[in-house]
């Protein structure tokens, strides 16, 4: 385990950080065991605050509403969206097998899997 002062402080109460995922410009993705649950989930977070870029703000919330419009196995549910003491986050099914470019392969496959302008 991690130490969850990377969580937001009401996100303590519920989750136990794993492991980052992933680190970057945008935010921090983390695994996390849901206690009341039992589940394992993926708290992805902002990398500013409320105050921070109305695009980035405008971002993050149209990847949340384009996750629960979407239903396939292959694409994580999304359980929650919010903001916790100026951090907003989304709270995501942990699906197992690596990430997008783990699953993507070489370099032919990736080129089938960028979205279309």
């Amino acid at each position: 385990m991690i130490e969850s002062n990377l969580l937001p402080p009401d996100m303590r109460e519920r989750l136990d950080p794993i492991e980052v995922i992933s680190r970057g410009s945008g935010g921090i993705v983390i695994l996390c065991l849901d206690r009341p649950l039992q589940r394992r989930v993926v708290l992805k977070l902002s990398s500013g605050g409320v105050q921070q870029d109305a695009e980035v703000n405008a971002r993050f919330i149209r990847e949340a509403q384009l996750l629960v419009s979407l239903s396939d196995p292959r694409i994580m549910r999304i359980f929650d969206v919010g903001e916790d003491r100026g951090q907003r986050y989304l709270l995501l099914e942990h699906l197992e097998g690596g990430t997008i470019e783990d699953r993507a392969g070489d370099g032919a496959q990736r080129r089938r899997c960028r979205p279309h302008a």
